[in-house]
């Protein structure tokens, strides 16, 4: 298991159009990330 920090940037009229169709801003959306109960998997994908 490791830890590395993230950093997010994003177009700000792409988040605009987004919080108007989701309701939800990239920058609330990116805090998932940081929630240390979550729960990620590693997928493989053969080529």
């Amino acid at each position: 298991m490791f830890f590395m920090e993230q950093y997010f940037e994003w177009d700000e009229a792409k988040n605009r159009k987004n919080q108007k169709k989701h309701d939800i801003s990239f920058e609330t959306a990116s805090l998932v990330f940081e929630d240390p109960l979550r729960i990620s998997i590693q997928e493989y994908v053969r080529r």
